[in-house]
């Protein structure tokens, strides 16, 4: 199914209506490893996000779909290798496009101080997959979000609008369960740090 997925997105135009019905229209991506403590961690964040929904002003449930990087095939190669090399548009495309993004863009900033090093993730995120054997940046999650890329409304790659590494929201002193549920419903609505409009208001 993930690779399906991937095929989707990088065959996006050709695509686009097999992804809203067999995935939906709007969905968070993860590419997470088993020993990745920061994916873990950001299980807690899905989890009270998926609890308060309604509670967070969102109106309808999310989905989340995972993509374990440093699983191996029957002959031992790293899944994270194969998705790239069968679907290498798509990871070259979010390279030039998002890679190449102002470094205010709200998409870098669920770091502190860091937005340089978001903008290398990206364009340094085919050769850390092709040269280590399971180097792929996790938790990389993708936030797909076809109407409002379709409508113009949000800039974004093959119906990506979001990329982010982490589950951090850097204005909050504090960092539990329910500040990451807000960091993602903050992506998802495109507010907080993931308001278009945000580095004007800085």
């Amino acid at each position: 199914k993930a690779d399906k997925l991937l095929h989707y997105l990088d065959e996006y135009e050709d695509n686009k209506e097999n992804i809203v019905k067999e995935f939906g229209s709007k969905f968070f991506l993860a590419f997470v490893k088993k020993d990745c403590v920061n994916c873990k961690d950001g299980v807690a964040g899905y989890k009270n996000l998926s609890s308060n929904f309604s509670s967070y002003g969102l109106d309808h449930k999310f989905k989340l779909y995972t993509i374990l990087v440093d699983k191996t095939d029957d002959e031992g190669e790293y899944l994270a290798k194969k998705i790239l090399r069968d679907n290498n548009g798509l990871f070259e495309t979010l390279c030039a496009d998002f890679g190449e993004s102002d470094p205010d863009y709200p998409l870098f900033r669920n770091l502190p101080d860091k937005k340089d090093s978001m903008i290398e993730k990206i364009k340094n995120f085919p050769d850390q997959t092709l040269t280590t054997s399971n180097g792929m940046e996790t938790p990389t999650t993708f936030m797909i979000d076809i109407d409002a890329y379709e409508a113009g409304t949000q800039f974004g790659v093959n119906g990506i609008t979001q990329i982010f590494f982490n589950y951090i929201d850097f204005i909050t002193d504090t960092v539990n369960a329910r500040t990451k549920g807000a960091m993602l419903r903050d992506a998802w609505s495109y507010s907080g740090i993931f308001d278009p409009d945000y580095q004007d208001n800085k």
